[in-house]
């Protein structure tokens, strides 16, 4: 099934709390729905911990986590 992905997600320092990123996830959010995908999704690191309650505060939900270990 076809879905939106949002690969990077960023804005500048001086952007931080104004509420653009709100806005621009919202566009993404529409340009999706206009397109007929179900669904939105993306990727965070587990250690962003801002970054995971901005987009558990829209409404998005873990689905998976992955493991890695360097051994080199």
């Amino acid at each position: 099934e076809p879905i939106a992905y949002v690969e990077v997600l960023a804005v500048t320092e001086a952007a931080a709390g104004t509420g653009l990123a709100k806005r621009l996830m919202h566009e993404v959010e529409e340009w999706a729905r206009r397109r007929g995908l179900q669904r939105v999704d993306l990727m965070v690191f587990a250690v962003n911990e801002r970054a995971r309650g901005f987009y558990e505060h829209l409404g998005y939900t873990a689905e998976f986590m992955r493991y890695v270990k360097l051994v080199g």
